[in-house]
């Protein structure tokens, strides 16, 4: 965390470091709050790299899909019988 922070205040002085980690360093990068001082939220950001982003972008989709009730409505069709229509909605 030193090592980017001391790059990105060569590289653009004033700006806060940003972290993007995956999954399994999440944690260990969080150990920012036992270092308050100078790791602290407002010195650096920790962020969850793309692929967790994604996957929670995938389960929003997802739930706002079976709430808008489109499966139902396709299941309901009489153009599909359940078989047919089971594929649609997966």
């Amino acid at each position: 965390m030193e090592l980017v922070e001391m790059t990105t205040e060569h590289l653009n002085p004033y700006q806060i470091p940003l972290l993007l980690v995956a999954q399994p360093f999440y944690d260990l990068a969080k150990m920012q709050w036992s270092f308050h001082k100078i790791f602290g939220e407002d010195n650096f950001v920790v962020m969850q790299g793309g692929l967790h982003i994604e996957k929670a972008l995938w389960s929003t989709m997802g739930y706002l899909l079976l709430e808008s009730g489109s499966p139902e409505r396709i299941w309901a069709s009489e153009d599909t019988d359940s078989s047919n229509s089971y594929c649609h909605c997966t």
